[in-house]
This record gives structure tokens, sequence and C-alpha cells, in this order.
């Protein structure tokens, strides 16, 4: 890796944060986090709290620009982890409600943050994004899952998209799919990006 580095280790950047479980486990694999963001005030007080203290912002992604970003975070960060509003795309939510204009602005978020991802630092623009989500987005929101690929590519990322097991990713006790759009930055992490071997999924007596 290229750049300045904390302490010897990879930075990250959350963006809707939440409680700020991906941001723990980011931690706890060792990466430093240089902020989380969520437009939710109790859960970035919950946040800070289950982190032990790590930076983290009340925004609102929505009305944000790229220098807002960069004010934040001035340093560009290894990986841009989201995993922005997923109602609209969820099987709890008929169709027809997913369709009103305030769940269409809520999926459009997930856009808005890529592009504030890759523009913020616009010089040396993050090495991995990596967008996180339920299934079915690759279907209901199908449309917006190619603004945003072609946003990346246009930008120098290559891009892979597919639904991972979490039990096997992580050894569960459960299987949990989830969709991952992964981005890598040619210019600045030119090898490529491998996926972990599978773990057994353990049984629910096991934990």
């Amino acid at each position: 890796r290229e750049g300045p580095v904390i302490a010897g280790k990879w930075t990250c950047l959350h963006l809707f944060a939440g409680i700020g479980g991906c941001t723990l486990g980011f931690k706890r694999a060792g990466l430093v986090s240089l902020g989380s963001i969520d437009i939710d005030a109790k859960a970035i007080e919950q946040l800070r709290r289950m982190t032990g203290g790590s930076p983290a912002f009340v925004r609102d992604i929505a009305t944000m620009q790229p220098g807002d970003l960069a004010g934040l975070v001035p340093e560009s960060p290894d990986v841009v982890v989201m995993s922005p509003p997923c109602k609209s795309f969820s099987g709890c939510m008929p169709a027809a409600r997913a369709a009103e204009d305030r769940y269409v602005d809520m999926s459009q978020l997930a856009v808005r943050a890529t592009f504030l991802a890759i523009e913020a630092w616009k010089a040396r623009p993050p090495g991995y994004i990596l967008i996180e989500n339920v299934p079915r987005i690759r279907t209901r929101g199908a449309p917006m899952l190619a603004q945003i690929v072609a946003l990346l590519q246009r930008s120098g990322y290559a891009t892979d998209q597919r639904v991972h097991d979490c039990g096997e990713l992580g050894g569960l006790a459960q299987h949990r799919g989830r969709f991952l759009l992964m981005a890598r930055n040619m210019e600045r992490c030119p090898a490529f990006l491998r996926r972990p071997p599978p773990r057994r999924v353990r049984n629910v007596g096991e934990v």
C-alpha cells in the first residue's frame, strides 16, 4: 500500500454507519477508522460507545458535498464501506410502496454516497469501495446499481457484484445472504481482490 499509514494499518471510512456494527468489525480486523457517518444522532452516540470512541459524525449524506466529506476526513481512506438504506429493496415492502417518491429518494442515497467517496479525494480516490445490502437490490435496485457501476468504472474502478453467504464468510451459525458490490481502484490497488476461503457454517449448539 502506498501513501501514509496510521500505525502501520489500513484505514477505513463508514457511511450509513448506524450503531457501528460494521465499524466495530473492521476495528477488530485491524483497520483504523477515520470516521463513521450517519444521520441518526442516537445511533452515532451508540457507535462511539460500542467502538470505544471511534471518530463519528452526524451528517445527512443527501446534502453533503465532496468538500464537506474531505473536511471531516482529510486523508483518503483505503476502504470506504457503506450500507445504504435497504427498505425499498426488501421483500418486506410491497413493490408499489417501494416505488413511492420517498423510498426512491432513499434508494438514491447509495448513488450520492458513491459520488462523494470518489470526488472527496479526487487526487487519490479510496483504494476500495464496498457497498453492502439485501440480495433483492439486484432486481428492484437494478437501475440504481447500473448508475453506481457506471460512475465507478468511469473513475477507474473494477467492480464485482455478487451475493455472499455470511455464514460461510464468517463461520457463523446461520446462512445469511448479503449483496456486496466491491470496487477496486485499479491504479491504487493493481492486484486482484481475492475471495476468502469458505468456512464451515456451525450449528446453533456450538454457539
